[in-house]
């Protein structure tokens, strides 16, 4: 809308006619460009570079999934041995029970009579005199 036609003047005084040229104000987000200058072209990423960022990602992906395969092999694992370790504990407690019930004054004479024992009566003392 603010266009504006500028006058140049030839620096010759012979010239009879000025030639006009439009000039046109740029958007302000835009920078303005010459009319002689050339658009840059974009550059893209060769195939090479694209090739091995895709392995790149490729290869990480892979050893992520890998590690996470293992971890869970091995949470899997820790898991058995929890229980294995919980079901011996268990047993080793049954064991001492039943060692402390066999081990008691009443069922060690029971066992001592079946055998054939037979219990003390008082204990004599024999005096040497020298």
């Amino acid at each position: 809308m603010s266009a504006a036609l500028q006058v140049r003047r030839s620096s010759c005084a012979g010239a009879a006619r000025p030639s006009l040229h439009l000039v046109v104000d740029a958007p302000a987000g835009r920078p303005r460009r010459r009319a002689g200058a050339k658009r840059r072209r974009r550059v893209l990423p060769t195939p090479p570079f694209v090739v091995l960022a895709l392995l790149v990602l490729g290869a990480g992906l892979a050893a992520l999934l890998g590690i996470n395969t293992v971890t869970t092999q091995e949470s899997f694992q820790l898991h058995q041995l929890q229980q294995r370790g919980q079901s011996l504990t268990q047993q080793e407690q049954a064991l001492r029970v039943a060692l402390l019930q066999e081990q008691a004054p009443n069922r060690l004479a029971d066992r001592a009579r079946r055998l054939g024992m037979v219990p003390a009566g008082g204990a004599h003392y024999l005096t040497v005199k020298p």
